[in-house]
């Protein structure tokens, strides 16, 4: 019978879970301020929109090719590659906002190229916490 937190006694998880855990603020922050840079550079709830179809249509269509991927190569490294293609985007994007110099065609491709990091982040680390922990402790 499992505890409480037992998980967090396994080791490399609590490692995993905070990161996780940081990682998944970051996607959230991404999520909103995404759409909400869309709406003051255009006051257009279209441009809102699309920005965040940019961001979340890669999680609806790409899923199945994301576990597919992750089950056929080594998650521990899809999992940091998408840290790789996703961080640097997002720190150009914004840097140029820093600069004042951010157009918003620039946001699209950067929220697409996110979204589609967060397909293979998302299936891959479910499964690194599965073979972490294994079956006994995964409930907890």
């Amino acid at each position: 019978m499992t505890t409480t937190f037992d998980a967090l006694k396994v080791r490399h998880f609590p490692l995993l879970f905070a990161s996780g855990w940081t990682w998944n603020l970051s996607r959230w922050g991404v999520s909103f301020i995404g759409p909400f840079i869309a709406n003051d550079l255009t006051g257009s709830a279209r441009m809102v929109q699309l920005a965040g179809v940019a961001l979340w249509s890669p999680l609806l269509f790409g899923g199945v090719v994301g576990g597919w991927i992750s089950d056929r190569f080594d998650r521990r490294r899809i999992v940091i590659g998408q840290f790789f293609v996703t961080i640097p985007g997002l720190a150009i994007l914004g840097w140029i906002e820093i600069t004042g110099r951010l157009q918003l065609w620039m946001i699209y491709p950067v929220l697409f190229v996110t979204g589609v990091g967060w397909v293979f982040d998302m299936v891959g680390r479910r499964v690194i916490v599965y073979d972490l922990v294994g079956p006994e402790k995964i409930d907890n």
